[in-house]
């Protein structure tokens, strides 16, 4: 999924899958005390969260795209 973790409040996720996957989803990953899960759904079908890529800590949207693109989010 691409999650890359930092020593500040700062992270990133850069995903690693193909353009060509429909969804995805790397669900209750502990990072720094909190629960984190990243989902893509191409079409917000899949999940029913809406199309892109979110990311979610402790059940709270923190950061959202609606691209298959890298992104910063705080913790």
């Amino acid at each position: 999924a691409g999650l890359r973790p930092s020593l500040d409040t700062e992270t990133a996720v850069s995903p690693l899958i193909p353009d060509s996957w429909e969804w995805f989803c790397l669900d209750n990953v502990l990072y720094k005390g909190h629960l984190i899960t990243i989902v893509w759904d191409k079409t917000g079908e899949k999940y029913g969260r809406g199309k892109g890529l979110r990311v979610y800590a402790d059940g709270k949207t923190i950061a959202r795209s609606r691209d298959l693109k890298g992104m910063k989010f705080r913790i």
